[in-house]
């Protein structure tokens, strides 16, 4: 009676205020959610396909305990396990039953029981093994404990604890690993177990925390759907985790908000989102998406019969079962076993899975070498049939196209690697891969399209992704608690990252006065004496001015990355909150170099940097250490100018200084100085490149150089 009472007074709770605190006795609604969807801005819904139906029908219903939240749940050899779950008296579970899809039937009896009963945690099947973690135990204690379930011999053990206790989270297994993500906090955790080795790892946590989501593996990737996020809100959006890169990539989100929901996964190509709710007050939909990993697009399928959330979803052959679940309108803990006949893969179907290389950003002038992930989504194995990569300039001129041949069993996978090619001219260019199979009967998934940022540079980076540091750099506490972190919004000053997705920053509002931090780029390597400067954005703004000293960012250098050099300064105090960008002459080098950013703390406002990028024949030199009398710009000679232009400037005395490029129109072309000098003769190389590293065409240009107390302007006329 006392579960009945509790429902209903959520539910009628839920018409005025609406919260995710409840009961720590009492979970048969996890909270209500308020009416509000939090969109996917960067990948927007996509169109629906027409679905593939599915034939529902009824099939012998569970005689145990009717039960829900089951913490783990598997196929082996066509017969499907459930551990654990929930009863209609708020207990947890220790039952382990069996159902047998050939025969439809189901073995309650005879059976072992979990060493902890435990509802709501995560698991899954690896090899014909079942593992469980965390979840709650007939106490409503949350449980940070893990154990194996071996189908073959019966027996349960107990195997190393999660890093913490969580339960409501998502799992899903990938790579012959466990996954479980999220939690009743509401946060992004990530633990990451490895059966072969009976240990766990923290790993980059999903970028939108979530409780009450569901998760599945495909593909060795990990792919999180939907559930509840801080501030009550339900959610839509779907994530894929790569365990290889540890890094989250945002897909399509679903055609709708979903909480308390299952997931399958089917043919290795598709993932089924079953039931749950879209209010989040009560879990009462039969609401059935597909997604398809390799076009990432879903379609609404044929809804199952009975309307529920918090059941079990499993694969066997070409039928999807759906079973027991809940309802707490009334509450009502259901039983029911259903199942969903989906159609078989089709027999020829290969596409390409991912575009692996080139993506982001390559440097010109420089080898690379183009990968594809090409998959064979059908039953039937294929031989020798064509892989093809184009790379597409601007103006849709072919830069690059080759093609390889390959074969591959059915459900496999295999990277493609494409004849080496240079690329030599700075530019956004179009990647586009695709296979050539003669008789594949699903096209959606042939090819993949991508973008890369050819430039002249030797290091850009714009933390966008989820792991910090990024690969090959290194954050490093000089002094106090704390260091340079990944931010996607900032505070102290408000602000966001001034292009992508992320920003690196230090929190000097936190740190006590001293504090300090060296972010360190990876290794730099260039091959002959080259001129390299750095480009960077910097946030700044003007609370706790103090002096010119406090609260910096510090540009360094070292050849062996261990001792370093301080080459420029930039305090975080300005008289207006904006991005600017800097750039810093380095110096001239010849083989391995590093480039590293120290944040200095004095207590004030936090520090924010953003698109990080080293290049190599545009930076400005410093000339001898000759006292200069007069700041003044000097003319370019010869002019016109050819290729390149050397432009040569001296400054009388410390000042901030700027020299910048403007074609004709007027229009600012590229930035080549933005930054804090001390006097000297600077000597400067210019490109021909736009800020965006593009090649501007020939013409007339001026060059103005502006400091504290001096103006200038030149002309140049620039040739090809």
């Amino acid at each position: 009676m006392k579960n009945i009472v509790v429902c209903i007074t959520i539910i009628i709770l839920g018409m005025f205020t609406v919260s995710f605190a409840y009961s720590i006795t009492d979970d048969c609604v996890p909270g209500g959610f308020a009416p509000t969807e939090k969109t996917n801005v960067a990948n927007p819904p996509q169109p629906i396909d027409d679905p593939d139906p599915i034939t529902w029908t009824t099939r012998t219903p569970s005689p145990a305990l009717a039960r829900y939240w089951c913490p783990g749940t598997g196929v082996v050899r066509d017969t499907i396990w459930f551990l654990g779950g929930r009863s209609s008296s708020i207990v947890s579970l220790n039952e382990i039953n069996a159902y047998v899809p050939a025969a439809d039937a189901w073995v309650t009896t005879g059976l072992p029981v979990l060493l902890t009963a435990r509802r709501a945690g995560g698991g899954g099947r690896i090899g014909n093994k079942i593992y469980v973690a965390g979840g709650r135990d007939a106490a409503s204690t949350t449980l940070s404990t893990c154990e194996e379930f071996d189908v073959d011999t019966k027996v349960s053990t107990a195997k190393a604890s999660m890093p913490a206790a969580y339960w409501a989270v998502a799992s899903a297994v990938a790579g012959g690993k466990l996954y479980i993500i999220g939690n009743d906090l509401y946060t992004g955790t990530n633990y990451e177990y490895d059966p072969a080795t009976n240990t766990w790892a923290t790993k980059a946590p999903c970028p939108v925390g979530r409780g009450w989501s569901a998760a599945a593996g495909v593909g060795g990737k990990v792919y999180v759907f939907g559930g509840g996020g801080a501030g009550s809100t339900y959610l839509s959006d779907c994530y894929e985790y790569d365990p290889a890169t540890n890094a989250w990539t945002l897909k399509a989100p679903m055609p709708g908000p979903r909480i308390y929901h299952s997931t399958v996964a089917v043919n290795d190509q598709d993932i089924y989102v079953v039931g749950g709710s879209t209010s989040g007050a009560i879990a009462s939909d039969n609401l059935v998406y597909k997604y398809n990993v390799a076009s990432n697009s879903w379609t609404t399928e044929t809804p199952m019969p009975t309307a529920r959330g918090w059941l079990m979803v499993n694969q066997v052959g070409s039928a999807i079962y759906a079973s027991y679940g809940s309802n707490c309108t009334t509450p009502t803990y259901l039983s029911t076993n259903e199942r969903g006949s989906i159609a078989p893969p089709p027999n020829n179907d290969v596409g390409v899975d991912a575009i692996i290389y080139p993506v982001g950003t390559h440097r010109v002038n420089t080898p690379m070498v183009p990968i594809a992930r090409v998959k064979n989504y059908g039953v039937n194995a294929q031989t020798n049939f064509p892989v093809v990569c184009s790379i597409v300039g601007a103006g849709g001129v072919f830069r690059y196209t080759n093609t390889q041949t390959i074969s591959l069993a059915s459900g496999r996978d295999s990277l493609v690697n494409f004849n080496s090619w240079t690329p030599t001219i700075a530019e956004v260019e179009t990647v586009k891969m695709r296979t050539n199979l003669p008789n594949d009967t699903e096209p959606t998934n042939d090819r993949k399209t991508g973008t890369v940022l050819l430039g002249d540079w030797f290091l850009n980076e714009g933390f966008n992704n989820t792991t910090f540091p990024p690969s090959g750099w290194q954050a490093v506490i000089l002094s106090g608690t704390y260091n340079w972190q990944r931010f996607i919004a900032g505070t102290y000053p408000t602000c966001t990252p001034y292009e992508g997705a992320g920003m690196a920053g230090y929190l000097s509002f936190s740190a006590s006065a001293g504090g300090g931090a060296r972010l360190i780029s990876p290794l730099i390597n260039v091959a002959t004496p080259t001129s390299c400067s750095l480009k960077f954005w910097m946030m700044h703004d003007p609370g706790y001015p103090g002096d010119l000293g406090p609260d910096s960012v510090r540009i360094e250098t070292s050849t062996n990355g261990t001792t370093f050099t301080q080459v420029a300064s930039f305090r975080r105090y300005e008289a207006v909150q904006a991005w600017t960008e800097h750039t810093v002459f380095l110096g001239t080098f010849t083989g391995n170099f590093y480039v590293a950013f120290e944040a200095y703390s004095q207590y004030g406002n936090n520090m924010y940097i953003d698109l990080v990028r080293v290049v190599g024949s545009s930076g400005i030199e410093e000339g001898s250490n000759t006292r200069i009398q007069t700041t003044a710009l000097n003319s370019v000679r010869p002019n016109p100018v050819k290729g390149i232009a050397h432009i040569s400037f001296n400054i009388s005395e410390p000042t901030r200084a700027n020299l910048r490029i403007y074609d004709a129109s007027g229009r600012l072309v590229k930035t080549l100085v933005n930054s804090k000098l001390e006097n000297g003769v600077y000597n400067l190389f210019w490109n021909g490149t736009d800020d965006n590293n593009r090649a501007v065409s020939e013409g007339i240009y001026f060059y103005t150089l502006e400091t504290n107390n001096n103006n200038s302007t030149k002309k140049l006329v620039l040739t090809r």
